[in-house]
């Protein structure tokens, strides 16, 4: 009888999963909203699933952009500008 095996997963610093938990809590702090437990503006569940869930479509390369308009200040890292310490790569 063959042995069954368990998928391997491996969690690494820029796994999607990795980079998409950063983000969110990096969207939380900008936000003003905490995502720990017994704090002041705690964010709530959806809250927490529902940005990670985006996150996480940003960080695998599926999220659509948004119509939002931007400025300068907004506006995503052109071709080849660091975003701290990740650079973006053209598609």
């Amino acid at each position: 009888m063959a042995a069954v095996t368990e998928p391997v997963v491996h969690i690494g610093e820029n796994s999607p999963e990795h980079v998409a938990w950063r983000l969110m809590r990096l969207i939380a702090d900008l936000e003003r909203r905490s995502v720990k437990f017994g704090t002041g503006n705690a964010a709530d569940r959806n809250y927490i699933l529902d940005t990670y869930a985006e996150c996480l479509e940003a960080a695998q390369g599926l999220r659509k952009h948004s119509n939002a308009p931007t400025n300068a200040a907004t506006a995503p890292p052109t071709s080849g500008q660091s975003f701290g310490r990740f650079t973006p790569t053209p598609d």
